[in-house]
C-alpha cells in the first residue's frame, strides 16, 4: 500500500521505477484519486496494477496484447 504522503513525494524513487522515469509529472492528487478506485486513501498493488492494465490497453491500438515501436512510443 501506498499512501497519499508517499504517493505525492517527490523524493520518493517509486514513480521512477515504476514508469521509467518519466512519472514525477505524474504524482498528483487527481492521479492518486483515479488510481485509488476504492476511494480509502492508498493505493494497493491490484489498483496499481488494474490502472496500469488500462494505460496498456489504450496503448495497444492495434489489440495484439502486445506494443511494438510505435505503440509504445507513441509514434
Amino acid at each position: 500500500m501506498v499512501d497519499e504522503k508517499e504517493f505525492l513525494s517527490q523524493s520518493s524513487d517509486m514513480a521512477t521505477f515504476a514508469t521509467g522515469g518519466y512519472a514525477h509529472g505524474l504524482q498528483t492528487k487527481a492521479m492518486m484519486h483515479k488510481i485509488d478506485t476504492d476511494g480509502d486513501g492508498t493505493v494497493s498493488h491490484d489498483e496499481f496494477i488494474a490502472y496500469q492494465n488500462k494505460v496498456f490497453d489504450m496503448m495497444d491500438k492495434n489489440k495484439t496484447g502486445s506494443l511494438g515501436p510505435q505503440e509504445f512510443l507513441g509514434k
